[in-house]
């Protein structure tokens, strides 16, 4: 008799394990870091393949930025971003202490101002949930051709995440990554 329960009562289980399964996928999921370019952005004055294939990479504050106790990270995230990004085109990276004023070989400044970001780390959203503070990245990026230090171009990208979207959604870390991407395959 038991056998016969379990058996009649199957579909329904499997409903419930399905509402289930949906539920927490709508909890906890969500969605990649998205980038957005904002403003009129014309396109880059293309740099030498010589040039692309040295990038040297500097992350900096804008004046009126606001620091929090996440900013160390942060930069750390910039370095493994855009280390990531530019060994997938196979440039060389570097990251000059100075502006690169004295370089004498072919090459890209990318300069890095951060406008304004949120850190929030993985570890945050899982355990705050969707009362974790939102994550955002703005920055303004410069590209100029050395040793020359001819304007290429620039470009403000942004990112952001609602915690309110998932315990998944993306962090700053998520964001940074994405970042670095784009920002590399501008000079594509």
């Amino acid at each position: 008799m038991l056998q016969l329960c379990i058996i009649r009562d199957l579909p329904v289980l499997t409903t419930s394990l399905r509402l289930i399964v949906l539920s927490a996928a709508l909890t906890l999921g969500g969605c990649a870091a998205t980038v957005t370019k904002n403003g009129p952005t014309p396109p880059l004055v293309g740099a030498s393949p010589g040039a692309k294939a040295n990038l040297h990479v500097q992350v900096q504050a804008a004046p009126h930025m606001q620091y929090d106790s996440g900013w160390g990270n942060f930069l750390a995230d910039w370095r493994e971003g855009m280390a990531v990004a530019a060994g997938r085109t196979g440039a060389r990276l570097t990251w000059p202490e100075k502006d690169s004023a004295g370089a004498t070989t072919p090459g890209v400044l990318v300069t890095v101002t951060v406008q304004s970001y949120r850190y929030v780390t993985r570890e945050q959203r899982m355990l705050k949930g969707m009362f974790a503070d939102d994550a955002f990245v703005n920055v303004l990026i410069e590209y100029r051709e050395l040793p020359d230090r001819k304007l290429l171009g620039s470009r403000s990208f942004s990112t952001s995440s609602h915690a309110i979207e998932g315990l998944l959604t993306s962090t700053t870390h998520d964001q940074v990554l994405a970042l670095s991407d784009d920002i590399i395959a501008e000079l594509r």
